[in-house]
Formats: C-alpha cells, sequence, structure tokens
C-alpha cells in the first residue's frame, strides 16, 4: 500500500514537471511569434 501510495506520488509530479516543460515551450513559441510580428 505505501508503494502504491509512493508511485502515485512520483506520477503526479512527473506529470507536473511535463506541464511544465509544455508551457516552458509554449512561452518560448509565443515569444518568438511576438519578435516575429515586432520586426
Amino acid at each position: 500500500m505505501i508503494f502504491f501510495q509512493f508511485w502515485e506520488k512520483r506520477q503526479k509530479q512527473e506529470e507536473l514537471v511535463t506541464k511544465k516543460r509544455e508551457v516552458e515551450k509554449a512561452q518560448k513559441e509565443c515569444k518568438n511569434d511576438y519578435f516575429r510580428q515586432s520586426l
């Protein structure tokens, strides 16, 4: 049972990390688009 809880916690952390990476990537792409439009 403890192992299962530990595993579940890890899964949630990995999901958060993945989401964070996706957000950072999206922000980078938005900046690039913004720079293109301002040129």
